[in-house]
């Protein structure tokens, strides 16, 4: 197997018009799937929340058809977005290549997207696709996966000012010293806010560390 990264314009994924109008506008995609458009980066993460320009952009931008929920922090804002048939033809059409989608970021109006392939021969159709399409296409590296791939998750940025927060607060110690609900009004967030970004938090970090430190070690 392969795993490529590649740098591609907002125009031959996703958030072109948003990318163009916020000057270093940067966008975290989470819960990517393959071979599915329906869980396909349906959740963003999005910096400088604050931002009227922000927000205003990310509720404009044609490729998404519907924002289903949002949640502001104070640094960074999720939303949950339907993306419009285009965008869902788009993504389809690279993972009829037998690419997956493992991670993608929007930064510096580029984004830079990781896939896994499963030889150079669907690498290099995935390629001519682009081209095809007539998308620029910088690749940043391909190198061959000795080992499975579990798609390796990093924290958000949200996601790890809640596990330090947690953590500062003794919420993980024996017994607890804070609550959800405390931990939630350091934060300036709701408790259902909190609870779901130290779940989702602690499952990245198990798939990220743990699953791989069993598959790796002694049989």
């Amino acid at each position: 197997m392969l795993r490529a990264s590649i740098s591609i314009p907002p125009e031959a994924l996703a958030l072109d018009h948003a990318a163009s109008a916020v000057s270093g506008l940067e966008v975290e995609a989470e819960r990517i799937a393959a071979h599915s458009t329906e869980w396909v980066m349906p959740c963003l993460w999005v910096a400088d929340a604050e931002s009227d320009g922000v927000e205003a952009a990310i509720r404009s931008d044609p490729s998404i058809d519907e924002i289903v929920e949002s949640v502001r922090f104070d640094e960074a804002a999720f939303y949950h977005v339907e993306w419009t048939d285009d965008v869902k033809r788009r993504i389809d059409s690279y993972l009829d290549k037998e690419g997956s989608l493992l991670e993608a970021r929007l930064a510096a109006e580029e984004w830079r997207v990781d896939l896994r392939f499963a030889d150079r021969e669907q690498f290099d159709a995935f390629r001519d696709q682009l081209a095809d399409r007539g998308h620029s296409f910088r690749l940043l590296s391909l190198t061959e996966m000795t080992c499975p791939d579990r798609g390796v998750r990093v924290l958000t940025s949200a996601q790890r000012d809640a596990l330090v927060t947690a953590a500062e607060r003794g919420y993980y110690r024996v017994p607890r010293e804070t609550t959800t609900d405390e931990l939630a009004d350091d934060l300036g967030i709701s408790h259902q806010a909190i609870s779901e970004l130290l779940r989702r938090a602690t499952e990245n970090l198990v798939f990220s560390t743990l699953t791989a430190e069993r598959d790796s070690g002694p049989s």
